[in-house]
């Protein structure tokens, strides 16, 4: 997600967050979730769905591993052993 800065008021620490870090974190975790384009572009107020997707939408360390996860699990099932 989008770093925040981390500060401390009387002794609590907490991260400050900008409103444009909320919605690029919001429009990653939507994509996530597996939520489709055109529901997150409703979400998000959006009028293109390709704002949404190139503009907000970031990828996540989770989903990249994912990936990877389900691409080596097809090269399993699919490639046999004896190559």
């Amino acid at each position: 997600m989008y770093a925040a800065e981390r500060i401390i008021v009387c002794g609590i620490p907490f991260l400050r967050v900008t409103a444009r870090q909320l919605r690029h974190t919001y429009a990653t975790m939507l994509y996530d979730a597996g939520v489709d384009v055109k529901t997150a572009q409703d979400f998000l107020g959006h009028a293109d769905p390709t704002v949404t997707m190139n503009i907000y939408t970031h990828l996540s360390t989770q989903k990249k591993d994912k990936a990877i996860h389900a691409l080596q699990q097809h090269f399993a099932d699919t490639i046999p052993e004896a190559l």
